[in-house]
């Protein structure tokens, strides 16, 4: 079982990324088509070019962003067990914040990127 040994803020970014608007997902077992799938759903161009950039230098492969503007995504079976097995699911009630991330410019660059997507202020 393979997983990621070396984090950068690339892949820190990448990580807040999946869990504030992306995806990770597969087939359900048995399924007849195969499938493995990463990706970001937003409307903003600038994210979509950011976590495009970001993928290409953390995984040397490059997402396409979807004529309509709302996605990027890219399938990988060898990214998609690279993550899971690193950081595990995905979906959002598992969310976490990876303590793998200890150094300040990897917490900052999670932070970013969730707070780009997601977050607000009340």
């Amino acid at each position: 079982m393979e997983t990621i040994k070396t984090f950068n803020p690339d892949l820190a970014a990448l990580h807040g990324y999946l869990c504030a608007d992306g995806y990770v997902i597969t087939h359900k077992i048995g399924a007849k088509k195969k499938y493995y799938k990463i990706g970001l759903r937003n409307t903003e161009k600038t994210l979509l070019d950011d976590f495009q950039s970001k993928f290409r230098k953390a995984f040397n492969l490059t997402p396409k962003i979807t004529p309509d503007i709302d996605r990027a995504y890219k399938s990988s079976k060898m990214v998609y067990f690279l993550l899971t097995n690193t950081f595990g699911s995905f979906y959002c009630n598992d969310w976490k914040f990876p303590k793998s991330f200890n150094a300040k410019r990897l917490k900052s660059a999670w932070m970013r990127t969730v707070f780009d997507c997601e977050a607000w202020v009340e």
